[in-house]
């Protein structure tokens, strides 16, 4: 499981959900997985997503951010799990080498050396107070996120998934400069996950982009 699904529009559980949810997989004897490829390494404001719910997972599936720019995955989990594999057992198209390996380390230095997650949660908070110049427009159903990653989910007049206008608000944002993510369950997410090394001058302008595409696209 995903302790945040970022691509079917940044949807975070309910507080105590996954809590519940690790309870009944250790009751039963299920390994809980992860997956914090997306969430992982200070993108919701703690170094996993997971560390703001309450339980550790079985096992923890990693990528991207952590390689540091190069192509890089990694399974971490319990000792009893992690020794009882047969060679060759696991295998991943990003499987490191020594290059991204000295990467992926130097990359988690930097992330813990400098707190990294409390630039997501300083972003969280600018995002809140910029973000609000959007709820005005009457296709904006719902702002959600945590950390430096929120989407803004645009609906039709009858309250459905509005695909067209999204990608059409996208598209202009693009034109001016505003580089915004697509997701969701019918693409009607615009996501906003910024580089965690945003200053809030940089989130404002971004928010001045979005709206004045918002204006443009009714």
């Amino acid at each position: 499981m995903e302790p945040a699904q970022a691509t079917r529009g940044m949807i975070f559980p309910a507080k105590g959900w996954l809590r519940t949810l690790a309870n009944l997989a250790e009751a039963r004897e299920i390994p809980l997985i992860a997956d914090e490829v997306f969430t992982g390494f200070g993108r919701t404001g703690h170094l996993f997503s997971f560390m703001g719910e309450d339980f550790v997972p079985d096992l923890l599936v990693l990528g991207k951010t952590f390689g540091g720019g190069f192509p890089a995955g990694l399974v971490a989990g319990r000792n009893d799990i992690m020794t009882t594999w047969l060679l060759g057992t696991q295998s991943s198209t990003f499987q490191l080498h020594p290059v991204s390996a000295a990467a992926a380390r130097a990359s988690l230095e930097y992330i813990l050396t400098n707190d990294v997650p409390e630039m997501a949660s300083r972003i969280a908070r600018w995002i809140s107070v910029h973000g609000a110049m959007l709820v005005d427009f009457p296709f904006v159903a719902d702002i959600r996120g945590r950390g430096a990653m929120f989407g803004v989910e645009i609906v039709d007049d009858a309250g459905a998934p509005d695909h067209d206008r999204t990608r059409a608000i996208r598209a202009d944002a693009l034109q001016n400069g505003l580089i915004t993510w697509e997701c969701g369950s019918s693409g009607h997410v615009i996501g906003i996950v910024p580089p965690l090394t945003t200053s809030e001058r940089e989130i404002a302008h971004g928010f001045d982009l979005l709206r004045t595409s918002f204006a443009r696209i009714r």
